[in-house]
């Protein structure tokens, strides 16, 4: 038996792939994507993290029951709403552009746009919808730091208290 969920799941693989292979035309367009892409998955990366963090405060098994019954680890988190909004104005834009509608620099430029208005990313940890961004080290203790503090201190409310809401593991 196949659930209806499962073909939305299918419909945003598609999209997501299509989207991958139409940012490529042109590297501006490609770093708006990978930027896209780059926040997705930190917040994806967290809410897992979020599940072992909890863990290992209370030793308890069960605090991954949730993430074992969604269709994926991170369907249910509290920044799918605000992802979702801009992967469709994205693809939005990279649709437009590979039909010819708008430049790729018209394109590149509203995903950029997408991604400097999101108030769910980080802005003090990486530049996102610079063109010059490239690159963030996520393994620098300074810079997770940053993002922990900024996630439990003055992030959006539904993010704080629904995915920052662990306590970090006491030190060794």
């Amino acid at each position: 038996m196949t659930h209806r969920s499962d073909g939305r799941r299918k419909q945003k693989v598609d999209a997501t792939v299509s989207n991958a292979y139409k940012a490529t035309g042109d590297f501006e367009t490609w770093n708006a994507w990978a930027q896209l892409t780059l926040g997705q998955m930190l917040f994806d990366d967290l809410y897992i993290q979020r599940h072992c963090f909890d863990y290992l405060e209370s030793g308890e098994r069960a605090v991954f029951d949730s993430i074992l019954t969604e269709r994926r680890p991170g369907a249910e988190a509290p920044f799918v709403a605000d992802a979702g909004r801009m992967f469709e104005a994205t693809s939005d834009a990279l649709n437009d552009y590979a039909a010819g509608e708008v430049s790729a620099d018209t394109a590149a430029g509203a995903i950029r746009a997408e991604l400097r208005d999101a108030e769910w990313l980080p802005k003090h940890v990486y530049n996102w919808g610079s063109e010059d961004a490239r690159h963030v080290d996520f393994s620098d203790p300074a810079l997770v730091e940053a993002f922990i503090t900024w996630g439990k201190t003055e992030s959006p409310d539904h993010l704080r208290e629904q995915l920052f809401d662990f306590q970090l593991p006491k030190s060794a």
